[in-house]
């Protein structure tokens, strides 16, 4: 499990369950797909809330989409979130939460914070330029 200064990341533990429910479901996509959307709220409340003990700051989501993967990899999908912290600012952060055995959930700075309170939160939030800015979130430090 994931854990930051003795916080435990929630989302991991939700990206698990959800990955180890698709594994056992059938192949019906349209189940699977009510299935996942159902964890939708739950799961984006758990990630605002790991967001919110690394930066200190409440973001909100502005769009989601779900992707399951077709026949063969049952127990494999993303959500994408689109995350923003201030409407009056161009800052969002993209997130692809992995559904699968390793239940990664990656970030990457879109836009470069305008205002001075989220340029911390741009800069913890940003990786590295060998990786086109995409780091984990399980690897963030507040």
């Amino acid at each position: 499990m994931a854990v930051l200064s003795g916080y435990l990341m929630k989302t991991y533990q939700l990206l698990e369950r959800i990955t180890d429910d698709l594994a056992t479901m059938l192949p019906d996509a349209a189940a699977r797909y009510s299935y996942c959307w159902r964890q939708a709220s739950e799961l984006t409340e758990a990630l605002l809330d790991d967001l919110e003990a690394v930066t200190d700051l409440r973001g909100y989501v502005q769009h989601t989409q779900l992707l399951l993967y077709s026949t063969g990899r049952f127990s494999r999908g993303e959500f994408f979130l689109s995350i923003h912290f201030d409407p009056h600012d161009q800052f969002s952060v993209r997130c692809y939460c992995h559904l699968d055995s390793t239940n990664r959930i990656r970030l990457q700075v879109l836009n470069e914070a305008d205002s001075r309170h989220l340029q911390r939160a741009a800069k913890l939030l940003s990786g590295p330029d060998y990786d086109d800015g995409w780091v984990e979130l399980n690897t963030l430090k507040n």
